[in-house]
This record gives structure tokens, sequence and C-alpha cells, in this order.
């Protein structure tokens, strides 16, 4: 899968490893599953907005097949 680097192959795998969740630089399609959205949510929500974690792994900016 071919999308802009904004955070680097090493940062991604040490996030995902972390949240305990699939290494995301190994996808060949940018599909998230439900319960990534949900651990990726909880890590960067500090502000804990009322967001929807399907909404979240939805939206466009996340879930990309173009590029």
């Amino acid at each position: 899968m071919k999308i802009p680097e904004y955070i680097t192959k090493e940062e991604v795998q040490k996030f995902c490893k972390a949240l305990k969740i699939r290494d995301w630089t190994k996808l060949k399609t940018a599909k998230i599953l439900p319960k990534e959205a949900k651990a990726v949510l909880a890590a960067v929500n500090d502000t804990k907005m009322n967001i929807d974690p399907e909404e979240f792994r939805r939206d466009s900016r996340w879930n990309s097949s173009t590029g």
C-alpha cells in the first residue's frame, strides 16, 4: 500500500506494539479493525471527546485506499 509518510515506519511499529495491535506497516490495504480503532482512539483522545470508534475507524483520513 502506498500512502504519504507523515510518521516514520519505526514510530508506527512502536505505536502498534505499544497498543498490542497489528503492525500497520505490513498491511496491504488501509483497513482498520474495530478493536484497533478503539485502541488508537483511547490512546490519542486525551480530552475524552465523544467520538464513536466506528466513525473513527471509517473516517476516510484513516481508512483510505487511495494513494
